[in-house]
């Protein structure tokens, strides 16, 4: 019976020690697991704020770029917008209060040099719509009014359809450029982020 005491002592006594190393074995295990997810947690954190870093820095750099050429579209087509309303008003005056080639048409040939030069420099800043409609009004301004120059000279010959004829054309010609300033007020308003589509 001390045998089977004995025996029952030591299985209760192995038992209990087998426990008592599981839970400690146990124990340890979820130690370092704690400090394995903590390590690869903190080591994830940081890559992911050197990432953020980066991405952050490579759009701010992105930004600074970009943000020229928003600034010098916005000039450009401002200043495009000026020149059209001097072209428009030149017009109007060389056709309807001046003597061909007068001090007027002078200043309307001035005008139109301007205009031309700064688009001609200035057209990868502009939309494709806004490029093709100067282009047109451009290619044919100079001769509709340089033809009505010519129409009036006509008109003192005693060649009054002539006369009428080109002043009709540069009239539409004039009537264009409204449509040129709308589109390149809806351009500039959504270039500076206050239209519709951008709020």
């Amino acid at each position: 019976m001390d045998f089977i005491k004995l025996l029952v002592t030591s299985g209760a006594i192995t038992t209990l020690l087998s426990l008592f190393f599981k839970k400690y074995i146990d124990h340890q295990l979820k130690l370092k697991e704690q400090v394995q997810m903590t390590d690869l947690k903190a080591k994830a954190d940081r890559e992911v704020a050197i990432y953020k870093a980066k991405l952050e820095q490579e759009s701010l750099r992105f930004n600074v770029k970009t943000s020229g050429v928003y600034q010098k579209q916005a000039d450009a087509i401002t200043e495009i917008y000026n020149q059209l309303c001097d072209l428009e008003d030149q017009m109007n005056i060389a056709i309807n209060q001046g003597v061909p080639w007068d001090e007027k048409y002078q200043q309307f040939e001035y005008t139109y040099a301007v205009l031309h030069t700064f688009w001609r420099k200035n057209r990868i800043l502009l939309s494709d719509t806004v490029d093709t409609l100067i282009r047109a009004l451009l290619n044919d301004t100079f001769w509709a009014v340089q033809h009505y120059g010519s129409g009036e000279s006509s008109l003192l010959r005693g060649n009054f359809d002539n006369a009428s004829d080109q002043k009709d054309k540069a009239s539409e010609l004039i009537q264009s450029i409204p449509k040129i300033l709308e589109q390149l007020i809806i351009e500039f308003r959504d270039n500076i982020g206050v239209t519709e589509k951008n709020l």
